[in-house]
């Protein structure tokens, strides 16, 4: 058995560790808004390897958010509300709102596990976004093949999804952000087009089909 000292501090929103105490100064604490050490203890990692990596991947899956390297990792309020949905939809005994639901958790777990990776919202809404994508093309098809009963499963998990993504932007919203994009990048040409998208991703994250706007932005380029 392995035992590491651990600090818990608590933030308005979620609770974290930092993995060595002493290196944590005051100014660190007033940069990130946290309250004083709440608690300090021990945790009992059994069957694992002594590596900063296993340890730091255990506290991950007991659902710690962790200090790591100057990064503060937070949890995804997204996903959480998502979680949260579940719970309702139990309750209520909506058997296909659960269903939809826990499909939709079960892939984000799935990244989690495979990648060792705590989900942010950035992240959430990307794969909420590819989520719908697929929705989409299944529904097209299904409406082709004349099927009815899985096209309206489809529309259900594409408006259940919408849930919880942001408000969709508008159109003039949206062509304001691609010109400010090719404006800050000073694009000009085709070659230009990946420093524009690289701005533009975060914003338009859940809130635009983002290969639309990349064909938008490739008939301006063009």
């Amino acid at each position: 058995m392995f035992c590491i000292s651990f600090l818990v501090f608590h933030s308005l929103k979620h609770p974290f560790f930092v993995s060595n105490p002493s290196e944590v100064s005051v100014e660190f604490y007033h940069s990130v808004e946290i309250e004083p050490c709440v608690s300090i203890g021990h945790l009992a990692l059994q069957g694992l390897s002594t590596s900063l990596e296993s340890i730091i991947w255990e506290l991950n899956k007991r659902n710690y958010l962790y200090y790591l390297s100057g990064n503060i990792m937070s949890a995804s309020e997204i996903k959480q509300k998502i979680d949260n949905a579940v719970k309702d939809a139990m309750r209520a005994r909506d058997k296909q709102r659960v269903g939809a639901l826990r499909l939709t958790m079960s892939e984000f777990k799935k990244i989690e596990v495979d990648e060792r990776i705590e989900l942010d919202d950035a992240r959430v809404l990307a794969i909420l976004d590819k989520m719908t994508k697929q929705r989409k093309d299944s529904l097209a098809q299904y409406e082709a093949a004349g099927r009815e009963d899985l096209v309206a499963q489809e529309a259900f998990e594409i408006e259940l999804i919408k849930e919880f993504l942001p408000t969709e932007l508008t159109v003039e919203e949206l062509a304001a952000l691609v010109q400010g994009a090719i404006s800050e990048t000073g694009a000009s040409s085709m070659k230009d087009m990946g420093r524009v998208m690289a701005i533009l991703k975060p914003q338009i994250q859940g809130r635009a089909d983002v290969g639309a706007v990349s064909g938008q932005v490739k008939s301006l380029l063009s």
